[in-house]
């Protein structure tokens, strides 16, 4: 999965925990065991949000394994109050993008 698709699949996954707040509720509280992560957790309801998202984000094309590392992704970023944006693309030969570097990049700390 190149970049793009693998950041459009975050921003769907969060925009989907964001969208109930019966979700996002259940995933900012949820831990799931450390021997088996989301991608086995038996926890009925786990498995009833992770249903429901599924059905939200069947557009991204997730296996198991990428279904739970996006959502392990998305909830980390919930968690941190990360605003998700979308990638900048910058264009050899186009100067006005050429001096781009992390230091040009400001990080905003969440609204407590």
């Amino acid at each position: 999965m190149s970049n793009t698709l693998w950041n459009n699949a975050i921003n769907q996954m969060v925009e989907a925990i964001n969208s109930d707040n019966n979700i996002k509720d259940f995933f900012m509280n949820f831990e799931p065991d450390c021997d088996r992560g989301y991608a086995w957790s038996q926890y009925p309801q786990y498995k009833y949000y992770a249903g429901i998202l599924d059905h939200k984000t069947n557009s991204t094309g997730h296996s198991g394994a990428s279904f739970a590392c996006c959502l392990r992704e998305s909830v980390d970023i919930i968690r941190r109050g990360v605003v998700v944006a979308e990638e900048v693309l910058v264009v050899e030969g186009d100067t006005d993008n050429n001096d781009i570097n992390d230091d040009d990049i400001t990080t905003l700390e969440p609204i407590a």
